[in-house]
């Protein structure tokens, strides 16, 4: 597991955002207005940023080998 965090400033949140799914469903009057609003509240964190949490899990297995010959009963 690897945990790893993103920080955004109000234009790189208001980026971010605007590439979900369910934000890009909206009006464009209503998704300008949503992502201003991203913006401005990230505008007032300490330093002007917010940061995005991440946790990556990576699975590994043992790789099989097609060109293998099966073994004799």
């Amino acid at each position: 597991m690897i945990r790893w965090e993103h920080r955004l400033t109000p234009h790189g949140a208001r980026g971010l955002w605007g590439t979900f799914p369910n934000v890009r469903e909206l009006s464009t009057d209503q998704r300008e207005a949503f992502l201003d609003g991203v913006a401005e509240v990230v505008a007032r964190q300490p330093g002007a940023t917010a940061t995005d949490n991440y946790v990556t899990v990576l699975y590994t297995a043992p790789r099989r080998n097609h060109d293998a010959v099966p073994a004799s009963p």
